[in-house]
């Protein structure tokens, strides 16, 4: 991985698009990508994110990116979260 990443300049790894029939991102790909790069690059976990739960489960897991098509959904769940605490 690490030649890769010197011979394209990768910045992140990518976990999925969401379009396979198994779903997107899961918490276990994540923490495998995320132990695999090292802090070297980051991670992006992206497709069947619909909910703040599993946003939360997946930056817990080691993403640091998201690629989400429910941004709005998702941030006025969190924010709803935000106002009980």
């Amino acid at each position: 991985m690490t030649e890769t990443r010197r011979e394209f300049a990768a910045m992140i790894v990518k976990s999925s698009t969401g379009f396979h029939p198994a779903g997107g991102a899961t918490c276990e790909a994540i923490r495998i990508m995320a132990a695999a790069v090292g802090g070297r690059l980051g991670v992006k976990a992206s497709g069947g994110i619909h909910s703040a739960q599993a946003t939360l489960a997946l930056v817990d897991a080691g993403a640091t990116r998201l690629g989400l098509s429910s941004t709005a959904a998702v941030l006025t769940e969190l924010d709803r979260s935000a106002r009980r605490v």
